[in-house]
């Protein structure tokens, strides 16, 4: 007897382990897959941050050229010079006179605009008659290789292979016209790749393995002309990739591929139209997807363990069911730790991108908004001493008063006040954008503070006003503050940042579901709306936060297991199943409060965050 129960306890042992090994892995699978596709969505919006990043300080760059160039165009120095040199025959002494001085004044502003390599002017034919390089005087130009002007002879620039060095070349080229506004020549200027490559090569927002460049192409090839394998200028070699295949055809997008060195990426790709340049910005996915694996492995030595303590536990059953019951209690810690730590680690990467992103608009802005009182005060005086010198002399010469009329002073002088006062009024918005998102990047902090809880909620709203918004089928959501008189609570703001988060969070989600539900029926249906309302409660010891929407509520089958770790009713991929479930140990273990709702379905849900003002040494 004694043997067949021996035999019947290690039966019942290895059918535990196997069952228990069996419900790891597919927690384990699950667990992993829906932890990647997060880290997957939050890599695509670091990625697209720092490419947009990209594409704007290359477009910035390429204006403030643009400007320069154009000051040269539009200079006496300039026009006088080009109209003989363009106009009169070579062997007259006026266009040697004009050639000379023309070649100073281009060589002086090369030398004070290094950006600016060589500047050179040709005539229609495409000869080049005056240039920075006296090498290339006399030399034709393949004018083909130049952007077509545009219907108002607009400035352009464009990337094409120069025919004289055999490398890729960025020139800029704007049309000159004679006094009948005929096109009788073309400036030209080609720019240094040096300035191009030090913007790309900028690694800021992106992670040790993150890394942006740039690619032509070039009678079919595709060649690296900035970044960390291009050196300065252009790569020999010809790179190919599915994202740079694709963005050389146009389509932006993002993606899961092999790079041009067959290293498997997470990457962004865009087509730069205005640059005939493909942009692309990526990061290795064993960098994107190690927290994945790490909590994969986790989860199955965890499991493991738990498996093994509990066949050990069926053999001793009999022994100690005191055991037994400790080693349930460790599951459930175990359990616990695991979800804290991935929601954990999802909201502080979010934390640092929205920091590190504030950081660097934030230093820009404050520079725009501090000089544009400077600038203000500037064209004011300016102004000012216009109005002196027409008081002065009310005739002025012919050619000051048709330069007056045609530049439109009274208007210049009346609307430059108003644009100034709107660009200020413009960087103070954006000052303000980025206070929000300090604010709400607070989700490191581990100390306690007294902070405004109406901060939080506001920084928290601004983060989601995207998702507020209306587009073509869902009505934008209204959000109704009914803020009370709070004192400032003391708390760790950044884990209330993640409860404010996960909350307004689902009443999205709940909202879109409605309304997603009246486009299909074709009803009219009540507009969507978020209360939000504060008060303290009667002995004033501890501050309420009440959040309610007005959508589908929730189920009675889902509310008895609403905070519980892994709970989810939405779609694999857009919930883990662990908002609430942190919620409500932040709010009740951190802080010693209560997280409750209510909720009937079809008439939306309240949910009723209460935390005491002041905290008892926890």
């Amino acid at each position: 007897m004694k043997f067949k129960r021996a035999s019947l306890t290690v039966k019942l042992s290895t059918v535990f382990l196997l069952v228990s090994l069996a419900t790891v892995t597919v927690v384990g699978y699950f667990a992993w897959a829906r932890t990647k596709n997060e880290l997957k969505r939050l890599a695509f919006n670091q990625l697209s941050i720092a490419a947009t990043l990209k594409e704007g300080e290359l477009d910035r760059w390429f204006d403030d050229q643009r400007r320069i160039f154009m000051l040269i165009n539009n200079s006496s120095e300039f026009q006088t010079s080009t109209q003989k040199l363009l106009t009169q025959t070579p062997s007259k002494q006026e266009y040697q006179t004009a050639h000379t001085a023309l070649r100073q004044y281009l060589q002086q502003a090369a030398e004070l605009q290094p950006n600016l390599q060589e500047i050179f002017l040709l005539n229609n034919s495409g000869q080049i008659i005056v240039s920075t390089n006296k090498l290339r005087e006399g030399s034709y130009e393949t004018t083909s290789n130049f952007t077509q002007l545009g219907n108002n002879n607009e400035f352009v620039s464009t990337f094409y292979t120069s025919p004289v060095t055999g490398q890729p070349t960025s020139t800029l080229s704007v049309p000159v016209f004679d006094r009948n506004n005929n096109a009788i020549g073309l400036l030209a200027t080609n720019l240094s790749l040096e300035r191009i490559d030090s913007i790309i090569r900028e690694r800021t927002g992106l992670d040790r393995t993150g890394k942006t460049y740039l690619v032509g192409n070039f009678a079919g090839k595709y060649r690296l002309i900035s970044g960390e394998n291009a050196g300065v200028g252009v790569s020999s070699e010809e790179v190919r990739s599915e994202g740079i295949d694709k963005a050389v055809r146009g389509i932006d997008g993002y993606g899961l591929y092999l790079n041009y060195e067959k290293i498997p990426v997470i990457g962004v790709y865009r087509w730069l139209d205005k640059r005939n340049l493909a942009l692309l910005s990526e990061m290795q996915q064993d960098e994107a997807f190690a927290p994945a694996n790490q909590l994969a492995l986790a989860i199955v030595g965890v499991g493991l363990a738990a498996a093994g303590m509990l066949a050990v536990g069926v053999y001793l059953m009999r022994i100690s069911e005191h055991k037994a019951e400790e080693l349930e209690r460790t599951l459930r810690e175990l359990k616990k730790t695991q979800s804290q730590l991935i929601q954990t680690e999802k909201m502080s990467g979010l934390g640092q991108m929205v920091a590190g992103v504030a950081h660097e608009i934030n230093n820009p802005v404050n520079f725009i908004h501090g000089n544009l009182s400077y600038a203000s005060q500037y064209s004011k005086d300016i102004i000012s001493l216009m109005e002196l010198y027409q008081q002065e002399y009310p005739e002025p010469p012919p050619h000051i008063k048709a330069w007056a009329n045609e530049i439109d002073l009274e208007f210049v002088a009346a609307d430059l006040p108003k644009i100034l006062s709107s660009m200020s009024l413009g960087t103070e918005r954006i000052r303000q954008i980025v206070l929000n998102l300090r604010n709400f990047a607070r989700l490191d902090e581990s100390e306690m503070k007294q902070v405004d809880i109406h901060e939080g909620i506001d920084s928290t709203l601004m983060i989601l006003q995207h998702r507020l918004n209306s587009n073509s089928q869902l009505r934008v959501i209204n959000v109704v503050k009914e803020y009370g008189n709070l004192p400032r609570v003391e708390c760790y703001p950044g884990q209330l940042n993640q409860v404010f988060i996960n909350i307004f969070g689902n009443a999205i989600d709940a909202l879109q579901e409605a309304e997603k539900h009246r486009v299909s029926k074709g009803i009219d249906g009540q507009q969507p709306a978020i209360v939000v309302a504060t008060k303290m409660n009667e002995d004033k010891s501890r501050a309420i936060v009440k959040i309610r929407d007005n959508g589908i509520g929730i189920p009675d089958t889902v509310k008895k297991r609403i905070f519980d770790p892994f709970f989810t009713t939405k779609e694999v991929g857009k919930g883990t199943g662990l908002g609430l479930s942190i919620c409500y140990q932040i709010v009740v273990e951190k802080h010693g409060g209560s997280l409750k709702f209510f909720s009937e379905p079809g008439n939306g849900a309240e949910f009723w965050i209460e935390i005491p003002i002041r905290q008892r040494h926890r």
